[in-house]
């Protein structure tokens, strides 16, 4: 090897520096495409965020408003394990359904304030059937859950034909998770029954908030005669909004107003209304015409 001159080793050192440069200069290319590719990527997910709110919508109707699928015509809670969306969007979606408001059970067993419970009290009502021989409460409990969603399949459709969508209805039903049993009718065997009544006990429930705000709508229970129909609308079609709570009871009531400003007389407790959210696209039917 022969010896490298001053000259040779001053231009390795000017390469040296000139590939350092080059590098550097690599790496900060690098780093600004990098930048401007996760800024492409949040404006891509926002740009497909806005538009999975509007798909989230029509996934929500298709499956509610399908008979034959087990979360069709069915509850909260179904609806939110079948789609697997977020509860606010379930929740608001649903609200604004008068097929779902006007169907939702009527509580008649809930905390009242101290001057109801006396009125109970000193006034029991006692209600039996005629013949006492003759009750079939496992049969009224199977038939109440296809006949609601077979109903509010009739409040959406304006129809009262079932006999094309029974069977839908059915299979729905016995695919659908029920509260009491955490399971699947079509799945329940001999094996593991013990384990699935073991479950049916009652569980303590939390105190609730609030439910309603002033400015909110909602509709009115009806009042349900003994052994009323528990499928038929439980709600009132029209339509109030809250204007007051009176907060000075043990449990909070509230003061209604119809559409046009008039107000309701007595108040009203949570348990007595259900929400709704009124929409573009809310329907005022007309339940019954006089004539002209």
């Amino acid at each position: 090897m022969g010896t490298r001159t001053r000259k040779d080793r001053s231009d390795g050192k000017y390469d040296a520096i000139a590939r350092r440069r080059s590098t550097a200069e690599k790496k900060k290319i690098g780093r600004t495409r990098r930048k401007n590719g996760n800024f492409n990527a949040e404006a891509k997910q926002t740009k497909k965020g806005e538009k999975s709110s509007v798909d989230s919508v029509q996934v929500i109707e298709s499956i509610y408003n399908e008979p034959g699928h087990w979360a069709g015509f069915s509850t909260f809670n179904n609806l939110h394990e079948a789609t697997g969306i977020a509860r606010k969007t379930i929740r608001e979606w649903l609200d604004a359904q008068e097929a779902y408001t006007r169907h939702k059970p009527v509580r008649k067993k809930f905390q009242r304030n101290s001057y109801d419970v006396s009125y109970t009290c000193h006034g029991v009502k006692f209600y039996t059937t005629n013949n006492p021989d003759v009750k079939a409460n496992i049969v009224e409990g199977f038939n109440r859950t296809p006949k609601t969603k077979m109903y509010k399949y009739f409040t959406k459709y304006s129809t009262y034909n079932y006999a094309d969508v029974l069977p839908k209805l059915v299979s729905g039903y016995k695919n659908s998770v029920h509260s009491t049993t955490g399971i699947q009718p079509s799945k329940v065997t001999d094996k593991n029954a013990f384990v699935i009544a073991s479950r049916l006990q009652m569980k303590a429930r939390a105190k609730k908030k609030l439910k309603f705000n002033i400015g909110d709508y909602v509709r009115i229970s009806k009042e349900c005669l003994p052994f009323a129909k528990g499928y038929t609308p439980n709600y009132t079609s029209e339509i109030f909004s809250v204007v007051g709570i009176d907060r000075t009871t043990q449990v909070p009531t509230y003061k209604l107003q119809d559409m046009n400003g008039e107000n309701i007389k007595g108040n009203f407790y949570a348990e007595e209304l259900v929400r709704v959210n009124i929409t573009p696209e809310t329907e005022y039917k007309i339940e019954k015409n006089f004539g002209t």
